[in-house]
Order: structure tokens, then C-alpha cells, then sequence
């Protein structure tokens, strides 16, 4: 019995809908399936004016001996005709067995249906005087297909219209293929230049390419053979080692090289033939086709100079005339020649070629060969002498074709390590270091994924932020192979996709059909026979656990279950979850959430009227809200950011629980860099908390935005904002709230060059937060008072003690521990231990480059690069300067860093360099002080080396102004050593001892020792 995940009726297993609430039930047998297919339209041009013309009965057998001929192409290529109408044909490539290679056999059917009907029409001139022309549209896509087994094999899908608008489009006795197609089929045709046209029904132009030839026998998209073999040093010993003690015998021997799709096997092989000392010759067998029988020996014949060639060869035997005429009745269509003749034909010019040298036989693909073709191979380890290797190449399917080959030498090609992988993927020529990454991630191991996946991103060109799209190369191959395994093995393996990349026998067994569960165990044993699915460690008592061979096996498998089907099982699987919250799955919030969220997705987009969506959405949204708090909570922002993203998305408007998480969404993507998104998150949570009367949110939302313009407004604005809620917080007491206005405050006093009150603030912003007990936000207020530490009055060395203080407490996290490091880094440049602090400053990096945070990585650029340039290596200043600009740049905020960048090239004399680092100060420029100083003071000493003093001395002393209105005692020092500098070039040396020692004054104040020694012209003493 099947029971309904909906209301629980118990159901006979038979049934498809159940016969208490009659929704379908998501444990029977689907009524269809999701697949990608390629889909041909083909019309005869001008029916009507023929039709005007003819007799209705000469109308209808020339139509009908034309459906006979183009109905022969489409079966012979292995696809199916699935309408006649009028003077239409409408063919599919993939029903109701997906091959990997349908959109080649659609493109060859069509093109044999152009030249079938050319002959054709020989016949329909000579007995009706009628003449056919016909245009052809092809397009590739997912579709939704009736179940086959109940004779409902149609398709349904945009996919369809777009092919029969391509049809519509094409000239008369020309084919037009889509986009969607071509990637398919690239190396195997020949197309004209890409053109756009309008589709009926298409808001956009949609792209076409014309057909202009086929190869008959090309793959569609060639494999990358000239890649420098990688990661099989030990298998290719192995192979040369097993066929070179094969040579020493007196017989045939066969050795078979087995593994998936991809993996290499023909690298490997082709490696092999360079190395073994004999003679090799190569034979591919096709997966389909007329007269494919002896295909490999065709290609044998071929490498060895064509038929003729070999029978002069043969002439010297006393039956060479005979083998020679037997293998060409095989191979170039003469006589029939019976199987054991040709046998018998083969092993006599294989024996004879190997009399001279050894010989080498590379049987490729040897999975697609007809049953005579495995008869000959086993035919010949049986009977021939000399030595002669046959090497078999093959999925691991060919094992279970012929047991027996897997008794010989047998070699099985596993995935490349992650090390390997990502060599591949270098010389593969991808030149974004965070493409490349996650091209090797996402190929785990497989050479052809890996080849597919760059293909991919040179062409399309993916964001950072998305997930790989699975290549429709890759999609059809995994298709073909799920469509092959048996309808329990593909109900089970399904069940497992809907769990995960991971997942667990007694939760397959639940979520499967009741007459499936006894069978569970021994399906997954056999999927992992198949190389589908491999055991993994499980952490649930009493249950083995088993994981997909590779991810994108999972999703292929997922891609094709009906998303009814998908909305069920994942809500029941979630349901099985919350059962057992004790068994280790990890972050339930997160897991359920996540299952929660995808039943309603495939929902809402079937029927967004579903009564039972509107639940699961908030359901999910909570779930994933929670999940969310915990990863913000243990500092794992990017994570906790996806979370936050997917909550707010899902919770409804206005709802309470909505607008707190878009709060925490806004600031944790500043932190990760994502300052537009920040920015536009912010607006949103503004508006929304304004229409809804949300004071709290509202301010929140409106202090955030205040604080993103900070680098290029007026920080009095940030000021402004701060206070006002600052006021609104406290008439809620909500401690967290009030603990990040205070915060904020801080950052716009300290931006306005007003330490002590930054200061002061940040004391108050570390006393609510410790109040509310939220460890997020008491890191925020540590940086903000470490930073006024740092910058403001306080000595150098009761600001270090502090800091120590700060890192001995009991609540130190991993960020609060980076945020004071980040300031024992400056304070110990500034006290002149540079080992201490590039100590202090290496770890502070690494914590921040663990977290994900971009921003405070950034941000502690400004500190490393003054480090560098007093420790006396503008170099590394640079090195830190240009890392910083990355990060700000890729925020759009890239102008902050430009005086650190030029500061570092100008110590290294490269002036022209510094110069267009600098830029120009325009009314954009950031109005902070630090920024106005520093840009002063680096253009004064451009000014002062291109012979300009004067103009040096009048930068400084607006750099001197600005920096006086600030209690920042270095920032005021800094400015007078450029002044100092500039007045020593005016030839002014008595202003310039001035200014020296006032720098020294302030030097002195703070505890500035390497200020005192390094920055101090030599005027000043």
C-alpha cells in the first residue's frame, strides 16, 4: 500500500492519485518525466499551392510515401516519431530513451531527410509530376514527457515551440538548429554566421544557425586530447608494464581499461601508444547506426593505408587473397561474408602484421559494440598467435555485457585528486583564479566535466554568486546513463537525489514506494556496482549511508523528477527529519529548512494557488531564519548571509521576524564586500519598515544608508542618523539595537577625526551590547574602540595594554580576536617591533580571510601598508596597498585606497606610477580627513621630486589645517614631517625646523617611536 503524504490514506500501490483527497501520490509511479530532449519539426514547403494542384488521392500518397521515408530516417537515428499532421512531422530525440548524443542524431536525421527527399523526388517527378521542398527546425531542452509505459510518450514544453518556430523560420530546403542544440554538436557540423530573428510568442530575438553539413561519424564535441595528461603516472606504468609482458607470449591477449564516461580512458590510451614499442592501430565503435557491425575494423583498415593497401599487403600469403576479400565484405560492402569467415579473415592479418612487429589494438567505446563485434574480440584472444594486445576500452557497463572480460588484465580509471583536478583545470587555460576554483570543485575529478565546465564559462561568462550551470554536453551523458539503469534502480536513485548529495538507506526506504522499501539495500548495492553511488560514514544508528559518485550525477538525476513529485518527497523527507532531531544531521533548522523551502518552490511554480504553499513558504522561512542566526552567531558570515537572503525572500512582508533578519542581511553583506547589494538590501528595509510602521527598522535601515555613504559624504549625516536612533532605541530598550547605533557613532566620529569621542562612543556600544549579550556586535564595538585606540590620544603603550586586556577575556571571539590584533599590528609598528607586528598582522589577515570578511581585510590594508613602508619594504607596501584596492574596487569604493597605493610607489621612485594612483581630488573624493591628509601629503611629495616646492608647501599646509582640526596625533604628525619636507625644497629652512619639531611634539605625545626615528627630515635636528 502507498499512503499519501497529504492526508495519510493508505492507497493500493497501483494507484497514482489518491481516493480520499485525490492529489497524486509522490510513492506510485510517475504519469511523467522531466527529461532533455531534442525536438525536429520538418514541413514541406508550399502544401497549399501543391494541394491546389493535385488530385486529393495523388495529395495523399505522395504525402504518404513521403511520412514512409522521413519516418525510416527518424527510427534509423534512434529517434521517434511522435505526430503526422497535414505535411509535418514532429520527431524526438530522447523518448523514450535518452542517448547522449540525441542532438547529433536529430541534426543527421535532418540532414538525411534533406538528401532522402532529393532522391525522393526522382520518383514523385517520374509517377505524379510533383516535387517536394522541406525546412527543418531543430531545438534542444527539458520537456516534460508522458509516461511511455502507459503510451503517453508526448512531450510538452517551450522547447517544442521554439523548434517548430525555427522550422517556421527556415528557408526552403534549409535547417535551422538552436543555440541550445549547437554546444551539442559543434565538432560534428558545419553552420552558418548566428543570426537573431522574432519568434511569435518570444518577448526577445531569438539566436539561430543554419545547417550546412554533418560528419556522419564525428562526435559532437570533441575531447580535449592535446591537454597534457595528468594524475595517471601510475596507470599508464601499469599499462605498459602488463602490455609489454603480454608481447613475450607466444598468443593474443586482451587487457581492458575501464571507466566512466570522461575519465580519460582515451588519454591514457593515446599516452600509451607513444610509449609501447609496436605497432598501434585504433578501431571506435558507434553507438548507433546502419551497418555498425564491424565499424572498428573499418577504421582499423583505414590506419593501415585502406582495403587495397592491406590486400597487396596480404599477396605474399599463400590465402592472403582470400582474408584480403573476406574483411572487404565486411568492411566496404561487397559480398555478404559470413561471421566466422570474417573472423577467421581478422586474425589472419592481425597475425600477419604482428609476424613483423608487435602489435597493439585499440578497441574504443567498446560499450556500444554489437554482440558479433564482442564475439570477434573474444574469437580472437582465443585463437590468435603472435603478439598481439587487444586493448579494450569501456564504460564499466561492458563488464556486465560480457562478464568475461573482466576475468582478463583489467585497469578501472578513478577521479583525479583535487590537486590534480586543479592542475587540469590551470592548463585548460581559465584565467580567473575563483572560476578555475570552482570549475575543479564542481568537476571533482572527471577530465571531461572539467573540459566541459571551461568550454562553459568561455562561452557564457558565469557570476561569481551562482552556481555552475550543469553543461547540456554533461546533462545528456548523465541522462543517457540514468535512462539505461532499471525503473526501480532510477525510482530509488531519485529518491536519494531529492535527499542530497548524501543520504541514508532507511531514508531512501521511507520516502519510496512500500513495494520498493525491501528492495532499497539491494538497489543501492547495485547503484554502486554501476559507479552511481559509493558508501560513505554514516552518523545515524542502525543505517548505512551512501553518497552520489559525483555531484553532478545527483543533479542530473534530481533535473529529471516531475516537480509535483519533488515538492512531495521533499516535504516528507523534511518530516522525517524533524522525527529524528537526536541522530546527528547536523544544523536541523538549516536541513529542514532547506526541504521546506524547495517543496514550495517546485509548488508555487505549478500552482501558485496551492492552499499549502502559503505554509511551507513560512514555514521554510523560519526554519531558515534560525539556521541563519547560528551561522551569523558562530562567525560564519558568508554562509549565514545565503541564509539570511533565502528567509527574508520567503517570510512575507511586514512580518516582524522579516525585518529583524533584514537587518542583520545588510550589515553582514557590507562585511563580505557586497556593498551594492548592501546598499540596495537597505532601501528595501527601509521602505518596507516605513510602510508597515516599523520605527525600530526604519532607523535601523536609515543609519545603515547613512553609514554607506560615509566614504564620500559629510560623516555629521552619519552623525545625525546615529542619534536620532539612538533615541528611537532607547525608548524601545532593545541593548542589541542600541549597541550598534552607539557603534555607528563611533565610526562617524572617528571618520571626522574625533578620536575621544569615538572613543567614548564605542565604550557605550560595548556596554549595551555586553548587556544584551550579543558577541557579534561586542567584536563590532572592540574594533570601534581599538580603532580610536589606535588613531586617537591614547599612548601607545596604555593602548597596548588595553589591548591585551580585550584578548584575555572569556568572550574573545575569532573576529574580536582579528579586530585587536589588527590594532597590536599599528601600535606595535608605531613602538618599532616590526617582527611583533607582522606577527600580530599575519594572524589578524588570516582570521579574516577564514571568516569571509572583505571589508575589515581591507580595512587592515591601512594598516599594513605604513607598517611596510616604516619597516623600510615598499614592496611589500605595495603588495598590501593593491590588495586592498581590489577589495574596494570590486565595492566601487576603489578611490579610498589610491594615496596608500601611490604612497608605496613613490617610495620606490616610480613616480609616474604614483601619479595615476594618486588621481585627481575632485568633488567625489571621500571627505575624511585621514583620505584628505594622506592624498595632500603624497601629491606634496610628488610636487617637491617634479621640482615644484612651492606648490609642495601649499598642499602641506592644507594638510596641516585639516589634520589640526583632528585629535589624531599622528595623522597631525605626518602632515607636519610633509610640510617639513616641502619647506626644506622650498630652500625655507627655518619654517621647516619649525614644522619639524612640532611633528616631533606630537610623535612624542602618542609614543610614536618609529615616527621619531624614521619620519623626521634630517632639517629638524
Amino acid at each position: 500500500m502507498a499512503a499519501c503524504v497529504a492526508c495519510g490514506e493508505h492507497n493500493p500501490d497501483t494507484a497514482r492519485f489518491c481516493q480520499r483527497c485525490g492529489r497524486p501520490i509522490a510513492d506510485a509511479a510517475p504519469l511523467e518525466v522531466r527529461k532533455t530532449v531534442t525536438v525536429l519539426f520538418c514541413d514541406v514547403a508550399g502544401w497549399t499551392a501543391l494541394g491546389d494542384r493535385s488530385d486529393p488521392e495523388t495529395t495523399r500518397r505522395v504525402i504518404a510515401r513521403y511520412f514512409e521515408e522521413m519516418q525510416e530516417i527518424v527510427v534509423t537515428h534512434g529517434g521517434t516519431v511522435e505526430k503526422f499532421k497535414g505535411d509535418e512531422v514532429m520527431a524526438v530525440f530522447g523518448v523514450p530513451i535518452v542517448h547522449e548524443d540525441d542532438a547529433l542524431r536529430a541534426v543527421r536525421a535532418g540532414m538525411a531527410m534533406q538528401r532522402r527527399l532529393a532522391v525522393l523526388n526522382g520518383e514523385l517527378e517520374a509517377r505524379w509530376s510533383v516535387g517536394l521542398v522541406c525546412r527543418i527546425g531543430i531545438n534542444t531542452g527539458e520537456v516534460v514527457a508522458g509516461d511511455p509505459g502507459a503510451g503517453q510518450s508526448f512531450v510538452t514544453g517551450d522547447t517544442v515551440n521554439l523548434a517548430k518556430r525555427l522550422e517556421q523560420a527556415a528557408a526552403p530546403g534549409t535547417i535551422l538548429i538552436g543555440t541550445a542544440t549547437y554546444p551539442l554538436v559543434k565538432d560534428a557540423v558545419k553552420v552558418g554566421p548566428r543570426e537573431r530573428f522574432g519568434a511569435k510568442g518570444k518577448r526577445e530575438p531569438v539566436s539561430r544557425f543554419r545547417l550546412d553539413d554533418v560528419d556522419d561519424t564525428a562526435a559532437g564535441y570533441a575531447r580535449r586530447l592535446d591537454a597534457p595528461l595528468i594524475g595517471r603516472r601510475d596507470e599508464l606504468a601499469r599499462l605498459r608494464s602488463v602490455v609489454d609482458e603480454a608481447f613475450g607470449e607466444p598468443h593474443c591477449a586482451i587487457l581492458t581499461l575501464l571507466g566512466p564516461a570522461g575519465i580519460g580512458k582515451s588519454r591514457l590510451a593515446r599516452e600509451l601508444s607513444t610509449v609501447v614499442d609496436a605497432d598501434v592501430v585504433t578501431g571506435r565503435c558507434l553507438s548507433y547506426g546502419t551497418g555498425i557491425t564491424f565499424w572498428p575494423l573499418v577504421e582499423l583498415l583505414h590506419e593501415l593505408g585502406g582495403i587495397e593497401a592491406v590486400a597487396a599487403e596480404l599477396a605474399d600469403l599463400e590465402d592472403g587473397a582470400v582474408v584480403a576479400e573476406r574483411i572487404r565484405g565486411a568492411t566496404v560492402g561487397g559480398d555478404e561474408v559470413a561471421s566466422d569467415e570474417v573472423f577467421w579473415g581478422v586474425r589472419r592479418l592481425l597475425e600477419h602484421r604482428a609476424a613483423r612487429r608487435p602489435l597493439l589494438v585499440c578497441l574504443e567505446d567498446l560499450h556500444w559494440a554489437e554482440p558479433t563485434m564482442l564475439d570477434l574480440v573474444e574469437y580472437l584472444a582465443a585463437f590468435a598467435d603472435g603478439p598481439i594486445v587487444l586493448l579494450c576500452i569501456g564504460r564499466p557497463e561492458l563488464v556486465e555485457l560480457r562478464p568475461g572480460f573482466a576475468s582478463a588484465q583489467t585497469i578501472e580509471l578513478t577521479q583525479l585528486s583535487a590537486g590534480e583536478t586543479g592542475e587540469l583545470v590551470d592548463a585548460l587555460g581559465v584565467e580567473d583564479e575563483r572560476l578555475r576554483a570552482r570549475i575543479a570543485a564542481a568537476s571533482e575529478g572527471n577530465p571531461l566535466f572539467a573540459e566541459q565546465l571551461a568550454v562553459m564559462v568561455a562561452e557564457s561568462e558565469p557570476t561569481h554568486d551562482k552556481e555552475l550551470p550543469l553543461p547540456a554536453s554533461i546533462q545528456a551523458l548523465l541522462a543517457a546513463r540514468l535512462d539505461a539503469l532499471d525503473p526501480g534502480e532510477r525510482r530509488t536513485l531519485e529518491r536519494a537525489a531529492v535527499i542530497g548529495k548524501e543520504f541514508w538507506q532507511p531514508a531512501v526506504a521511507d520516502l519510496s514506494l512500500e513495494a520498493d522499501r525491501a528492495a532499497v539495500a539491494s538497489r543501492l548495492l547495485a547503484l554502486v556496482r554501476k559507479g552511481l553511488v559509493t558508501p560513505s560514514p554514516s552518523r545515524l544508528p542502525g543505517g548505512d549511508a551512501f553518497r552520489f559518485r559525483h555531484a553532478l550525477i545527483r543533479e542530473a538525476t534530481y533535473a529529471g523528477i516531475p516537480k509535483l513529485v519533488r515538492a512531495e518527497l521533499h516535504e516528507h523527507f523534511a518530516r522525517w527529519l524533524e522525527d529524528r532531531p537526536a541522530q546527528g544531521f547536523g544544523v536541523q533548522d538549516e536541513i529542514v529548512g532547506y526541504h521546506l523551502e524547495q517543496a514550495f518552490r517546485a509548488r508555487v511554480e505549478l500552482a501558485p494557488a496551492d492552499a499549502s504553499v502559503g505554509g511551507l513558504r513560512e514555514e521554510a522561512g523560519r526554519r531558515l531564519g534560525a539556521a541563519a542566526r547560528r551561522a551569523i552567531a558562530r562567525e560564519d558570515a558568508p554562509a549565514g548571509a545565503g541564509l539570511l537572503a533565502r528567509a527574508v525572500e520567503l517570510l512575507s512582508e511586514g512580518d516582524p521576524e522579516r525585518l529583524e533578519l533584514r537587518r542583520t542581511l545588510t550589515s553582514t553583506l557590507w562585511e563580505l564586500g557586497a556593498v551594492e547589494r548592501a546598499g540596495a538590501e537597505a532601501l528595501g528595509l527601509c521602505a518596507e519598515a516605513t510602510a508597515h510602521g516599523d520605527r525600530a527598522s526604519e532607523a535601523h535601515a536609515r543609519l545603515e544608508l547613512a553609514e554607506h555613504r560615509l566614504y564620500t559624504a559629510d560623516p555629521e549625516a552619519v552623525r545625525s542618523a546615529a542619534m536620532t536612533a539612538i533615541g528611537v532605541f532607547d525608548d524601545e530598550g532593545d541593548e542589541r539595537e542600541l549597541a550598534y547605533a552607539w557603534r555607528r557613532l563611533a565610526s562617524a566620529e572617528r571618520r571626522a577625526g574625533r578620536f575621544g569621542a569615538s572613543e567614548h562612543a564605542a565604550r557605550e556600544a560595548l556596554r549595551h551590547a555586553s548587556a544584551a549579550g550579543d558577541r557579534r556586535e561586542e567584536s563590532r564595538a572592540v574594533d570601534a574602540l581599538c580603532n580610536s585606540l589606535l588613531y586617537g590620544p591614547t599612548r601607545v603603550e596604555d593602548a597596548l595594554a588595553e589591548c591585551k586586556q580585550l584578548l584575555a577575556g572569556d568572550r574573545v571571539s575569532p573576529s574580536m580576536q582579528a579586530n585587536v590584533l589588527s590594532t597590536v599590528a599599528g601600535l606595535e609598528t608605531m613602538r618599532g617591533d616590526f617582527e611583533g607586528a607582522r606577527r600580530a598582522y599575519g594572524e589578524a589577515a588570516h582570521l579574516f580571510q577564514e571568516l569571509g570578511l572583505r571589508m575589515p581585510l581591507a580595512g587592515l590594508t591601512q594598516i599594513g601598508v605604513p607598517m611596510e613602508l616604516l619597516a623600510g619594504d615598499p614592496e611589500a607596501a605595495e603588495q598590501e596597498a593593491r590588495r586592498g584596492l581590489e577589495i574596494m574596487e570590486s565595492a566601487g569604493l576603489g578611490s579610498i585606497q589610491g594615496p596608500l597605493v601611490a604612497e608605496s610607489l613613490l617610495a620606490q621612485g616610480r613616480r609616474e606610477e604614483a601619479e595615476l594612483a594618486l588621481g585627481e581630488l575632485g568633488d567625489d573624493a571621500p571627505q575624511l580627513p585621514p583620505w584628505q591628509v594622506k592624498w595632500r601629503a603624497v601629491r606634496a611629495r610628488l610636487d617637491i621630486a617634479a621640482g615644484r616646492p612651492e606648490s609642495a608647501v601649499a598642499l602641506a599646509e592644507e594638510a596641516v589645517a585639516i589634520a589640526g582640526a583632528t585629535d589624531d596625533p599622528t595623522m597631525r604628525a605626518e602632515a607636519l614631517v610633509a610640510l617639513a619636507e616641502a619647506l626644506t625644497a622650498a630652500a625655507r629652512l627655518e619654517e621647516a625646523a619649525t614644522a619639524a619639531g612640532q611633528a616631533r611634539a606630537a610623535f612624542e605625545s602618542k609614543g610614536h617611536v618609529t615616527g621619531l626615528r624614521r619620519l623626521i627630515p634630517a632639517v629638524a635636528s
